[in-house]
């Protein structure tokens, strides 16, 4: 091979290599809608709820008492189970596979000896669940909603990170 033909070819493989290490990468692959019924897969975990024109986001003191905030697990039966905030909820679902559903029984506290009373977190949270019947997975997040607007859930589901998280002590802050 020619020295100035070897030179050429040496300049197009690193002009190649410089504007490969330049090029702009890939975008994320958006995480795709899953069916409704893969919520029964999961546990979820209160990030934020709409309800009667109040609305309640994640705070500091959500994460560092994790399990304390509202969760939400169903079971392939329909049966709808978790904690409220201050109290466990029990309640009884049909749904679809395309996220539209309808209480059969609706979510209530589940009383049990030393149940505590009620604060707003609580009962804001069991209406809109009363209320709705929309559900819509994406990636890790689900959203319950009423189909009128008024009320709207989001959970995140709840991996290992929440599960291996240690619990509050005195004195943490």
């Amino acid at each position: 091979m020619p020295r100035r033909a070897f030179h050429l070819l040496l300049s197009i493989v690193l002009c190649n290599l410089v504007l490969a290490g330049c090029s702009t990468p890939n975008p994320p692959i958006p995480q795709l809608q899953r069916s409704a019924s893969s919520a029964c897969d999961h546990e979820w975990v209160l990030s934020s709820l709409y309800y009667s024109g109040r609305t309640y986001d994640s705070t500091l003191s959500w994460s560092r008492f994790w399990r304390d905030r509202p969760f939400f697990k169903c079971d392939r039966f329909g049966y709808v189970r978790g904690n409220s905030g201050t109290n466990p909820y029990l309640g009884r679902f049909s749904l679809t596979s395309n996220g539209a559903f309808t209480w059969e029984r609706i979510p209530a506290i589940a009383r049990m000896g030393g149940a505590q009373p009620s604060d707003e977190l609580e009962i804001d949270y069991l209406n809109a669940l009363r209320k709705s019947d929309l559900i819509v997975i994406v990636g890790t997040k689900m959203m319950i909603s009423s189909t009128d607007g008024s009320a709207r859930i989001e959970f995140e589901q709840v991996d290992r990170s929440y599960r291996q998280a240690q619990p509050y002590k005195k004195g943490d802050l």
